[in-house]
């Protein structure tokens, strides 16, 4: 879903009539707030984005620099130059939040997700949905725990470059191989996952190799694999071939994974 678009309207508001939504909205993380105070330049400081909403004003761009000005100000509610939205839906103003590109803070990938997912965007929704249908959860919160996924960029760049039933396919792998065991959704994991499945898609035998990996922990795998000599995800997803391999009649050619 894209949000609209809408002209806004130069406007100078009082900081204490400002409002976060903490649906899609973050905390205020004050270490990197004080750092901008300790350089603050007012030609960097641009107006805060905040959408007229039901009588309120609610930021969805430039929480952190509401609060370094008003340490500026001696540290009381002052007056903020803004920019004001008419029009929008909560929707509309997490879409917005999540694709932000102020100087005060970049938006970070859990953040990013889950304002897209208030925000209903399409992508988001339906990533959510494979990864509940595989039974696992997406890690919103950066808590580790079993059947919980923290490595979001890493299976968001599975869902883009995926088919949905593909992506559906190696987390039902993972699944059953190790039970939701929180170090087999390593980004490791998943990225050599990812790599076994791009080259050798139809020539192993799915039971078989959940069967061989069932017999080895995610750990000795990613410890095993970043011995090896090769870059990115592919030394896991090596590792993991010559587990299906051993003792293995019909074997995978590891040379696909070399020159590939």
């Amino acid at each position: 879903m894209k949000a609209k678009k809408i002209k806004p309207e130069a406007k100078v508001l009082h900081s204490s009539l400002l409002k976060s939504d903490p649906s899609y909205q973050r905390p205020v993380d004050m270490k990197r707030v004080n750092q901008i105070v300790k350089n603050y330049n007012p030609l960097l400081v641009n107006p805060v984005k905040v959408s007229l909403r039901d009588g309120d004003y609610f930021i969805f761009d430039g929480q952190h620099s509401v609060q370094v000005l008003k340490i500026m100000a001696g540290g009381v509610d002052t007056q903020i130059s803004c920019l004001v939205y008419r029009g929008l839906t909560q929707r509309d103003e997490a879409i917005l939040f999540a694709e932000q590109n102020g100087i005060s803070k970049p938006v970070g990938i859990r953040e990013k997700t889950k304002a897209k997912l208030v925000g209903h965007d399409e992508d988001a929704m339906k990533l959510v949905k494979i990864i509940e249908a595989a039974g696992f959860e997406l890690g919103l919160t950066g808590s580790s725990a079993d059947n919980r996924i923290l490595a979001i960029s890493k299976v968001e760049k599975m869902y883009k470059n995926l088919s949905p039933e593909d992506l559906l396919k190696i987390l039902t792998i993972i699944k059953k191989a190790w039970n939701g065991d929180k170090d087999s959704l390593s980004k490791e994991m998943l990225g050599g996952m990812y790599e076994l499945f791009k080259i050798y898609k139809g020539q192993f035998n799915e039971q078989k190799l959940i069967e061989k990996l069932s017999e080895e922990t995610p750990l000795n795998i990613i410890r095993d694999g970043k011995a090896l000599l090769l870059k990115g995800d592919k030394k896991y997803a090596l590792k993991i071939v010559r587990i299906y391999n051993y003792k293995n009649r019909f074997k995978l050619d590891e040379r696909q994974l070399l020159f590939n």
